[in-house]
């Protein structure tokens, strides 16, 4: 189990907030595990349309499920938001 940090990003933010939504939980952690939190699949195909809609970048849900945190998740959504810019 990892110590909770919360995001610290704005961009860890926003993905925190849209799993928050997503999951029905609160208090989604920087390190925070989405499988563990109770997501699956079907979860991380709403995240991936969510994050779509709010930022115009397509995250691969292969990504998704080999890299589960906010924190990853998050890197790479910067990572892709560069190459577009």
């Amino acid at each position: 189990m990892t110590v909770h940090q919360e995001p610290r990003s704005d961009t860890e933010r926003l993905v925190a907030e849209i799993w928050q939504e997503v999951l029905g939980i609160d208090g989604v952690g920087a390190h925070d595990n989405f499988f563990e939190l109770g997501g699956h699949s079907l979860l991380a195909t709403q995240v991936a349309n969510k994050i779509d809609l709010l930022t115009d970048v397509q995250i691969d849900l292969k990504f998704f499920f080999r890299n589960p945190t906010v924190a990853d998740l998050a890197r790479h959504l910067l990572d892709l938001l560069r190459e577009e810019s």
